[in-house]
Protein backbone atom coordinates (compact mmCIF):
# COMPACT_ATOMS: atom_id res chain seq x y z
CA UNK A 1 0.00 0.00 0.00
CA UNK A 2 1.53 3.36 -1.16
CA UNK A 3 0.75 5.08 2.69
CA UNK A 4 2.30 2.01 4.32
CA UNK A 5 4.91 3.65 6.69
CA UNK A 6 3.11 6.57 6.59
CA UNK A 7 1.62 8.25 9.88
CA UNK A 8 -2.05 9.46 8.48
CA UNK A 9 -4.56 11.54 10.02
CA UNK A 10 -7.89 11.86 8.26
CA UNK A 11 -9.69 15.53 9.13
CA UNK A 12 -13.58 15.35 9.04
CA UNK A 13 -15.83 18.40 8.92
CA UNK A 14 -19.64 17.45 9.48
CA UNK A 15 -22.39 19.26 8.21
CA UNK A 16 -26.25 18.71 9.09
CA UNK A 17 -27.48 16.20 5.91
CA UNK A 18 -30.57 18.57 6.09
CA UNK A 19 -28.06 21.41 5.32
CA UNK A 20 -25.70 20.19 3.03
CA UNK A 21 -27.92 18.31 0.75
CA UNK A 22 -29.33 22.31 -0.35
CA UNK A 23 -25.91 24.13 0.04
CA UNK A 24 -24.58 20.83 -2.42
CA UNK A 25 -27.36 21.17 -4.50
CA UNK A 26 -26.65 25.10 -4.93
CA UNK A 27 -23.28 24.80 -5.43
CA UNK A 28 -23.67 22.03 -8.33
CA UNK A 29 -26.19 24.72 -10.03
CA UNK A 30 -23.20 27.26 -10.04
CA UNK A 31 -21.20 25.01 -11.79
CA UNK A 32 -23.31 23.63 -14.94
CA UNK A 33 -26.66 22.50 -15.98
CA UNK A 34 -28.60 20.35 -13.98
CA UNK A 35 -31.18 18.02 -14.71
CA UNK A 36 -32.81 17.43 -11.54
CA UNK A 37 -34.90 20.18 -10.72
CA UNK A 38 -35.97 21.88 -6.65
CA UNK A 39 -39.19 19.97 -7.18
CA UNK A 40 -37.95 16.60 -7.59
CA UNK A 41 -36.44 16.44 -3.99
CA UNK A 42 -40.15 16.52 -2.78
CA UNK A 43 -40.54 13.41 -0.25
CA UNK A 44 -37.40 11.88 -2.82
CA UNK A 45 -36.24 9.62 -0.03
CA UNK A 46 -33.42 8.86 -3.15
CA UNK A 47 -32.32 13.24 -3.19
CA UNK A 48 -32.99 13.81 0.71
CA UNK A 49 -31.15 10.11 2.17
CA UNK A 50 -28.51 9.65 -0.09
CA UNK A 51 -25.98 6.97 0.80
CA UNK A 52 -23.47 9.83 0.85
CA UNK A 53 -24.77 11.27 3.69
CA UNK A 54 -24.63 8.31 5.59
CA UNK A 55 -22.02 9.83 8.24
CA UNK A 56 -21.95 6.83 10.40
CA UNK A 57 -20.84 4.28 7.20
CA UNK A 58 -18.58 6.53 5.61
CA UNK A 59 -16.45 6.38 9.34
CA UNK A 60 -16.76 2.99 9.46
CA UNK A 61 -14.73 2.25 5.97
CA UNK A 62 -12.25 5.05 6.99
CA UNK A 63 -11.72 3.42 10.14
CA UNK A 64 -11.46 -0.40 8.96
CA UNK A 65 -9.01 1.11 7.02
CA UNK A 66 -6.85 3.83 9.04
CA UNK A 67 -7.92 2.66 12.22
CA UNK A 68 -10.46 5.07 14.81
CA UNK A 69 -7.71 7.16 16.03
CA UNK A 70 -6.67 8.64 12.70
CA UNK A 71 -9.97 9.90 11.88
CA UNK A 72 -10.63 13.64 13.90
CA UNK A 73 -13.99 14.95 13.85
CA UNK A 74 -15.20 18.63 13.63
CA UNK A 75 -19.08 19.78 13.29
CA UNK A 76 -19.95 22.32 10.55
CA UNK A 77 -21.38 24.78 12.68
CA UNK A 78 -20.38 27.99 13.66
CA UNK A 79 -20.49 28.01 17.10
CA UNK A 80 -18.15 24.79 17.22
CA UNK A 81 -15.38 26.46 14.80
CA UNK A 82 -12.77 28.20 16.09
CA UNK A 83 -14.17 31.84 15.60
CA UNK A 84 -16.61 30.35 14.13
CA UNK A 85 -14.47 30.12 11.44
CA UNK A 86 -13.56 26.89 9.41
CA UNK A 87 -9.90 28.30 8.42
CA UNK A 88 -8.66 29.14 12.16
CA UNK A 89 -10.64 25.89 13.04
CA UNK A 90 -8.29 23.91 10.84
CA UNK A 91 -4.91 25.61 12.11
CA UNK A 92 -5.72 25.12 15.32
CA UNK A 93 -5.92 21.28 14.65
CA UNK A 94 -2.91 20.98 13.03
CA UNK A 95 -1.10 23.11 15.51
CA UNK A 96 -0.47 26.23 12.84
CA UNK A 97 -0.17 29.43 13.73
CA UNK A 98 -0.41 32.25 11.13
CA UNK A 99 2.39 34.52 10.23
CA UNK A 100 2.32 38.34 9.57
CA UNK A 101 1.79 37.29 6.05
CA UNK A 102 -1.56 35.65 6.69
CA UNK A 103 -4.81 37.73 5.77
CA UNK A 104 -8.65 36.21 5.87
CA UNK A 105 -10.90 39.08 4.07
CA UNK A 106 -13.63 39.77 6.21
CA UNK A 107 -16.41 39.04 4.17
CA UNK A 108 -17.89 35.77 2.99
CA UNK A 109 -15.92 33.95 -0.36
CA UNK A 110 -18.07 31.13 -1.02
CA UNK A 111 -21.28 32.65 -1.60
CA UNK A 112 -24.48 30.18 -2.05
CA UNK A 113 -27.35 31.00 -4.59
CA UNK A 114 -30.29 31.73 -3.21
CA UNK A 115 -33.94 29.98 -3.34
CA UNK A 116 -34.86 32.85 -6.31
CA UNK A 117 -31.61 32.37 -8.00
CA UNK A 118 -32.05 28.56 -8.05
CA UNK A 119 -35.75 29.07 -9.57
CA UNK A 120 -33.88 31.12 -12.38
CA UNK A 121 -31.49 29.07 -13.45
CA UNK A 122 -33.68 26.08 -12.97
CA UNK A 123 -35.95 27.43 -15.79
CA UNK A 124 -32.75 28.25 -17.97
CA UNK A 125 -31.75 24.68 -17.52
CA UNK A 126 -35.14 23.25 -18.63
CA UNK A 127 -35.63 25.30 -21.27
CA UNK A 128 -31.87 23.98 -22.47
CA UNK A 129 -31.73 27.37 -24.55
CA UNK A 130 -29.27 28.87 -22.67
CA UNK A 131 -25.17 27.98 -24.22
CA UNK A 132 -22.71 27.24 -20.78
CA UNK A 133 -20.74 30.84 -21.16
CA UNK A 134 -23.99 32.59 -20.81
CA UNK A 135 -24.96 30.28 -17.95
CA UNK A 136 -22.23 30.89 -16.84
CA UNK A 137 -22.53 35.09 -16.97
CA UNK A 138 -26.44 34.39 -15.19
CA UNK A 139 -24.84 32.77 -12.08
CA UNK A 140 -21.98 35.30 -11.99
CA UNK A 141 -24.70 37.99 -12.22
CA UNK A 142 -26.84 36.55 -9.07
CA UNK A 143 -24.06 36.30 -7.03
CA UNK A 144 -23.12 39.55 -7.67
CA UNK A 145 -26.50 40.48 -6.62
CA UNK A 146 -26.74 38.61 -3.19
CA UNK A 147 -23.24 40.29 -2.23
CA UNK A 148 -24.38 43.68 -3.03
CA UNK A 149 -27.81 43.23 -1.68
CA UNK A 150 -27.88 39.99 0.69
CA UNK A 151 -29.42 36.63 -0.03
CA UNK A 152 -33.32 35.61 -0.50
CA UNK A 153 -34.35 32.68 1.20
CA UNK A 154 -31.82 30.35 1.52
CA UNK A 155 -33.91 26.93 1.64
CA UNK A 156 -35.79 24.68 -0.29
CA UNK A 157 -36.77 21.89 1.32
CA UNK A 158 -40.04 21.64 3.03
CA UNK A 159 -40.30 21.11 7.28
CA UNK A 160 -41.56 17.95 6.39
CA UNK A 161 -38.89 16.96 4.23
CA UNK A 162 -35.90 17.73 6.55
CA UNK A 163 -38.06 16.24 9.01
CA UNK A 164 -37.68 12.90 6.85
CA UNK A 165 -34.24 13.61 6.65
CA UNK A 166 -33.42 13.59 10.21
CA UNK A 167 -34.81 10.73 11.39
CA UNK A 168 -33.74 8.62 8.18
CA UNK A 169 -30.10 9.30 9.74
CA UNK A 170 -30.89 9.75 13.26
CA UNK A 171 -29.41 6.14 13.97
CA UNK A 172 -26.45 6.73 11.72
CA UNK A 173 -25.42 10.14 13.47
CA UNK A 174 -26.02 8.42 17.36
CA UNK A 175 -23.22 5.92 16.45
CA UNK A 176 -20.80 8.68 15.49
CA UNK A 177 -21.38 10.22 18.63
CA UNK A 178 -21.01 6.55 20.40
CA UNK A 179 -18.11 5.80 18.51
CA UNK A 180 -15.78 8.24 17.00
CA UNK A 181 -16.54 11.15 19.65
CA UNK A 182 -14.97 12.29 22.91
CA UNK A 183 -16.70 10.59 26.35
CA UNK A 184 -17.27 14.39 27.14
CA UNK A 185 -19.04 15.17 24.05
CA UNK A 186 -21.62 17.90 25.53
CA UNK A 187 -24.69 17.13 23.48
CA UNK A 188 -27.09 14.62 23.34
CA UNK A 189 -27.12 14.75 19.43
CA UNK A 190 -24.33 15.32 16.64
CA UNK A 191 -25.51 18.42 15.63
CA UNK A 192 -27.46 21.01 17.31
CA UNK A 193 -30.28 21.36 15.31
CA UNK A 194 -30.83 25.08 16.69
CA UNK A 195 -31.68 25.84 12.88
CA UNK A 196 -34.58 25.50 11.15
CA UNK A 197 -33.51 24.47 7.52
CA UNK A 198 -36.52 24.93 5.67
CA UNK A 199 -38.41 27.08 3.12
CA UNK A 200 -40.76 29.54 5.21
CA UNK A 201 -41.26 32.24 2.54
CA UNK A 202 -44.05 32.97 1.34
CA UNK A 203 -44.95 32.09 -2.67
CA UNK A 204 -45.50 35.11 -3.26
CA UNK A 205 -41.96 36.85 -1.79
CA UNK A 206 -40.10 34.23 -3.55
CA UNK A 207 -41.93 35.30 -7.16
CA UNK A 208 -41.40 38.99 -6.32
CA UNK A 209 -37.51 37.94 -5.39
CA UNK A 210 -37.26 36.02 -8.66
CA UNK A 211 -38.78 39.13 -11.06
CA UNK A 212 -36.33 41.51 -9.41
CA UNK A 213 -33.28 39.03 -10.29
CA UNK A 214 -34.20 38.96 -13.77
CA UNK A 215 -34.15 42.41 -14.04
CA UNK A 216 -31.26 43.02 -13.06
CA UNK A 217 -29.73 40.12 -15.37
CA UNK A 218 -31.89 41.82 -18.25
CA UNK A 219 -29.97 44.81 -17.64
CA UNK A 220 -27.10 43.51 -17.55
CA UNK A 221 -26.42 40.52 -20.23
CA UNK A 222 -25.77 42.74 -23.04
CA UNK A 223 -22.08 43.38 -21.41
CA UNK A 224 -19.81 40.26 -21.75
CA UNK A 225 -18.98 38.71 -18.65
CA UNK A 226 -15.06 38.47 -18.59
CA UNK A 227 -12.18 36.77 -16.90
CA UNK A 228 -9.64 39.27 -18.49
CA UNK A 229 -7.90 36.50 -20.67
CA UNK A 230 -6.62 37.50 -24.08
CA UNK A 231 -9.51 38.18 -26.86
CA UNK A 232 -8.34 38.37 -30.33
CA UNK A 233 -9.70 38.60 -34.20
CA UNK A 234 -13.23 37.48 -34.77
CA UNK A 235 -13.47 37.02 -31.12
CA UNK A 236 -13.43 40.90 -30.26
CA UNK A 237 -16.94 41.03 -32.01
CA UNK A 238 -18.52 40.21 -28.41
CA UNK A 239 -17.57 43.64 -26.99
CA UNK A 240 -18.89 45.81 -29.67
CA UNK A 241 -21.82 47.84 -29.02
CA UNK A 242 -22.98 49.57 -31.86
CA UNK A 243 -22.99 47.22 -35.34
CA UNK A 244 -21.99 50.47 -37.30
CA UNK A 245 -19.10 52.37 -35.63
CA UNK A 246 -16.82 49.13 -36.05
CA UNK A 247 -16.40 47.22 -39.78
CA UNK A 248 -17.01 42.85 -38.85
CA UNK A 249 -14.66 41.40 -36.93
CA UNK A 250 -11.88 39.10 -38.81
CA UNK A 251 -8.72 37.57 -37.96
CA UNK A 252 -6.79 40.69 -38.17
CA UNK A 253 -9.12 42.13 -35.19
CA UNK A 254 -11.88 44.84 -35.39
CA UNK A 255 -11.35 48.17 -37.89
CA UNK A 256 -13.09 51.12 -37.33
CA UNK A 257 -12.96 54.60 -39.30
CA UNK A 258 -15.93 56.12 -37.14
CA UNK A 259 -14.67 59.35 -34.81
CA UNK A 260 -16.36 58.01 -31.82
CA UNK A 261 -16.70 54.08 -31.17
CA UNK A 262 -17.71 51.74 -27.98
CA UNK A 263 -16.31 48.70 -26.59
CA UNK A 264 -18.02 47.37 -23.34
CA UNK A 265 -17.74 44.34 -20.78
CA UNK A 266 -18.42 43.10 -17.32
CA UNK A 267 -15.79 42.02 -14.81
CA UNK A 268 -16.29 38.83 -13.98
CA UNK A 269 -17.61 38.98 -10.37
CA UNK A 270 -16.34 35.68 -8.84
CA UNK A 271 -12.56 36.79 -9.87
CA UNK A 272 -12.67 40.04 -8.07
CA UNK A 273 -11.60 39.48 -3.83
CA UNK A 274 -11.23 42.21 -1.88
CA UNK A 275 -7.37 42.31 -2.02
CA UNK A 276 -7.93 43.75 -5.97
CA UNK A 277 -7.83 47.38 -5.85
CA UNK A 278 -7.81 48.13 -9.50
CA UNK A 279 -7.55 46.78 -13.23
CA UNK A 280 -4.82 46.64 -15.76
CA UNK A 281 -6.00 46.66 -19.09
CA UNK A 282 -3.75 46.07 -22.21
CA UNK A 283 -5.06 47.48 -25.45
CA UNK A 284 -2.91 46.29 -28.42
CA UNK A 285 -4.31 47.83 -31.78
CA UNK A 286 -2.76 50.10 -34.67
CA UNK A 287 -4.03 53.69 -36.35
CA UNK A 288 -4.66 54.41 -39.77
CA UNK A 289 -1.78 56.89 -41.31
CA UNK A 290 -3.95 59.77 -40.74
CA UNK A 291 -4.56 59.45 -37.03
CA UNK A 292 -3.21 62.12 -34.70
CA UNK A 293 -4.25 60.26 -31.97
CA UNK A 294 -7.12 58.21 -29.97
CA UNK A 295 -8.12 59.12 -26.79
CA UNK A 296 -9.63 56.29 -24.10
CA UNK A 297 -12.49 56.57 -21.95
CA UNK A 298 -12.76 54.11 -19.25
CA UNK A 299 -16.61 54.97 -17.56
CA UNK A 300 -16.36 58.22 -18.83
CA UNK A 301 -13.13 58.96 -17.47
CA UNK A 302 -10.04 59.83 -19.72
CA UNK A 303 -7.05 57.42 -18.81
CA UNK A 304 -4.93 56.99 -22.04
CA UNK A 305 -4.36 57.97 -25.35
CA UNK A 306 -3.20 55.39 -28.19
CA UNK A 307 -0.64 57.30 -30.35
CA UNK A 308 0.08 56.62 -34.11
CA UNK A 309 3.89 54.82 -33.15
CA UNK A 310 2.56 52.76 -30.56
CA UNK A 311 0.77 49.75 -31.59
CA UNK A 312 -0.39 49.01 -27.14
CA UNK A 313 -1.58 50.88 -24.51
CA UNK A 314 -1.93 50.17 -20.61
CA UNK A 315 -4.79 51.94 -18.67
CA UNK A 316 -4.92 51.25 -14.79
CA UNK A 317 -8.46 51.04 -13.86
CA UNK A 318 -9.39 51.86 -9.86
CA UNK A 319 -12.08 49.31 -8.95
CA UNK A 320 -14.09 52.05 -7.54
CA UNK A 321 -14.35 53.54 -11.00
CA UNK A 322 -16.53 50.40 -11.96
CA UNK A 323 -20.25 50.02 -11.01
CA UNK A 324 -21.66 47.35 -8.31
CA UNK A 325 -22.47 45.05 -11.35
CA UNK A 326 -18.63 45.32 -13.06
CA UNK A 327 -20.05 47.31 -15.99
CA UNK A 328 -16.96 48.57 -17.83
CA UNK A 329 -17.57 50.64 -21.47
CA UNK A 330 -14.52 51.75 -23.24
CA UNK A 331 -15.02 55.04 -25.93
CA UNK A 332 -12.16 54.98 -28.82
CA UNK A 333 -12.12 58.97 -29.55
CA UNK A 334 -10.27 59.74 -32.88
CA UNK A 335 -8.62 62.60 -34.26
CA UNK A 336 -7.62 62.68 -37.67
CA UNK A 337 -5.20 64.93 -39.90
CA UNK A 338 -7.93 64.56 -42.37
CA UNK A 339 -11.15 63.04 -42.59
CA UNK A 340 -10.84 59.12 -43.54
CA UNK A 341 -13.31 59.09 -46.01
CA UNK A 342 -11.05 60.54 -49.03
CA UNK A 343 -11.47 59.42 -52.22
CA UNK A 344 -8.59 57.56 -52.55
CA UNK A 345 -8.33 56.02 -48.86
CA UNK A 346 -10.09 52.63 -49.93
CA UNK A 347 -10.68 50.41 -46.89
CA UNK A 348 -8.25 52.99 -45.23
CA UNK A 349 -9.01 51.70 -41.54
CA UNK A 350 -9.22 54.77 -38.18
CA UNK A 351 -8.07 51.94 -35.96
CA UNK A 352 -7.66 48.36 -35.66
CA UNK A 353 -8.29 46.42 -32.61
CA UNK A 354 -6.20 43.51 -32.67
CA UNK A 355 -6.76 42.33 -28.58
CA UNK A 356 -8.15 43.08 -25.38
CA UNK A 357 -6.92 41.58 -21.93
CA UNK A 358 -6.78 42.71 -18.52
CA UNK A 359 -5.39 41.42 -14.98
CA UNK A 360 -6.64 42.06 -11.80
CA UNK A 361 -4.34 44.19 -9.76
CA UNK A 362 -3.53 44.35 -5.53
Amino acid sequence: MLLDGHQVQIYVYLREQAEIIQTGYAQQMKTRRQVTKLEDFNASKALLTPVARDYGALLEKLSAVFGKNAIDIGIFERERLRDGNIVNDMLEKLSLKPDHEFAQFGHEQNISLDLPSLVILNEMDRRNETDAGARHAAVDILMNDISLLGAGEKYFLSAEDVTLVRESFAASNTRVVENYLDRNWPHAALFSYHGNPWNTSAPADIAQAVSRKNSVLARHTDYPTWNGKTVSGVDLQRFVVATDEWLPATAAGLSTQSAACTLRFRVEWRHITPAHSRIALNIVGRTGAQVKDIQILVNGVALGELLPNASRIGLQIPLEQIPDYGLVNIQLRAHYARPPHLPGDGDFAGFILESLQFLLLK
